[in-house]
């Protein structure tokens, strides 16, 4: 728990230190991850009715828009407490310390498979809702040359965002200028991501004519409203050329955020305010891009009090947005909401859940490492064992995709109005059948079907008889399939 004490206001941060890392030099610390706000004077006794201005050493007898001295209190009862002076250092504070709710429970599952949650809650917190999201891959390659602003811009909208006047590489680039006293503008990224280990954000940028008072910044937000900075510049001496900025994100790993660029005008500061959009003047970026970030999509939102639950109960939101595509991890995060005191606690860290596809583990026994990098293994469609059964179908039904297998079908004819069918089934692979016909082998439809099982001696299959619910006797001629999906 830190402030700065030239922050305008001062106010109180949290952020992370490794202190077995770090150098006996106070000056030569510097924290793992985005330091976040905590606390700023929002009460009369704490100077929320005074300016914002930059601190100074020594009390303040005049009043001042001031939060300073973080100290940690715990407890007998396990509560834990922050206690702060306020207006400087005119008065003392109390806020008691509540943490999200947290998940815990297997981080990593089989498709058919079930787990067990437990939602982790502060004595003074309780669970309100639950949030679903989908994380995946995707390319984040932004240039200006595109004809729709790939970004979400604020500011006063007096010049174009996007200019052909100075530029990095190409016909574009993005700029940011102030215009006046206090401006800030911002590019913010279009969508929420989430941080794998080694994920990483390049740019090039340019700080053309402008005072030490105009700063620019690369921000992250976790809730969209508070933003912290991972990378800043201040300005005050022209640059003439891009410069290329490569920033690792390991700060950010694990964690859903936001992402913009700001350039805001400090009048705290010293300095002059260069004023102006012209080509020399502002704040140039181009050829953004990331490498290894994911896209984070919200899937469900919803009342969630309980303090348990099952990834069955998950499964209606997850289900329908798992692959097969064994290059694609099936990454999902969840994250609670609480409320203490009537207000909303926020989101957390998310919980990440790894759901690994039946069909994974189906190459993982089958094939070796170096097996299982070669597509002619891996494909859902691929038939090493040169059978014409491709693997998926050999997952299905409980086969040996190294062994040479005859079609596992079997055709019975009761009458000369009924047929069924008979086949393996793998309960485990998570996958469902659905037969269908067709008169000419062209188009298929789903039938109405009736249908049994009974256990196989094979380990866990099962033998399935399907039988078409219609009088095939009328017909000239029907084919038959199975249409296997997730």
């Amino acid at each position: 728990f830190l402030t700065y004490k030239e922050g305008s206001p001062e106010r109180i941060r949290i952020a992370t230190f490794d202190f077995d890392q770090l150098p006996a030099d106070f000056n030569q610390w510097s924290y793992q991850f985005p330091e976040q706000e905590l606390l700023r004077a929002e009460e009369t006794w704490e100077g929320s009715l005074f300016p914002p201005l930059a601190s100074f050493s020594g009390s303040r007898s005049d009043g001042a828009n001031q939060i300073r001295d973080p100290g940690i209190f715990a407890d007998d009862d396990g509560r834990l407490y922050l206690f702060y002076s306020g207006q400087g250092e005119d008065a003392i504070g109390l806020a008691e310390l509540v943490v999200s709710p947290q998940i815990t429970g297997p981080t990593e599952v089989t498709t058919g498979q079930n787990a067990n949650y437990t939602l982790n809650l502060d004595p003074q917190v309780t669970a309100t809702s639950l949030h679903i999201s989908l994380s995946e891959p995707f390319d984040l390659n932004f240039n200006a040359e595109s004809s729709a602003l790939l970004f979400s811009y604020q500011g006063n909208n007096s010049y174009p965002v996007q200019q052909s006047l100075t530029t990095a590489a190409g016909s574009a680039s993005y700029q940011l200028a102030h215009l006046n006293e206090q401006d800030e503008e911002t590019l913010t990224f279009p969508n929420r991501y989430y941080a794998p280990p080694g994920a990483s954000l390049s740019f090039r940028n340019l700080l053309a004519n402008s005072s030490n008072a105009q700063i620019a910044e690369l921000q992250t937000s976790f809730d969209g409203v508070l933003w912290q900075n991972i990378w800043r510049k201040v300005g005050g001496s022209t640059e003439n050329s891009f410069s290329f900025v490569t920033l690792d994100l390991g700060g950010l790993e694990g964690r859903a955020f936001y992402l913009r660029f700001r350039y805001h005008h400090d009048p705290l500061r010293a300095g002059t305010l260069v004023s102006g959009a012209a080509s020399n003047e502002g704040w140039f970026i181009d050829e953004v891009s990331a490498q290894g970030l994911e896209e984070v999509t919200l899937l469900s939102e919803q009342a969630f009090p309980q303090s348990t639950f099952t990834l069955q109960d998950l499964a209606p939101t997850i289900t329908p947005h798992l692959n097969i595509n064994t290059e694609l991890e099936d990454r999902f995060l969840l994250e609670a909401n609480g409320l203490h005191a009537q207000e909303a606690t926020g989101l957390g860290k998310p919980f990440v859940l790894r759901i690994r596809n039946s069909y994974e583990d189906f190459l993982d026994n089958y094939f070796t490492e170096n097996e299982r990098e070669n597509a002619t293994f891996t494909a859902t469609n691929g038939d090493p064992d040169g059978d014409d059964i491709p693997n998926l179908a050999e997952h299905v039904f409980g086969l040996n995709p190294r062994q040479t297998n005859v079609p596992p079908f079997g055709i019975q004819q009761a009458s000369n109005s009924e047929a069924s069918f008979t086949f393996p089934w793998n309960p485990a692979s998570g996958y469902r059948y659905t037969l269908q016909m067709s008169a000419d082998l062209e188009d298929f439809d789903d039938i109405q079907s009736s249908e049994k099982s009974q256990p196989l001696t094979q380990g866990d299959l099962l033998e399935i008889t399907i039988q078409p619910n219609l009088d095939t006797s009328l017909l000239e001629a029907a084919f038959f399939r199975l249409r296997i999906e997730p």
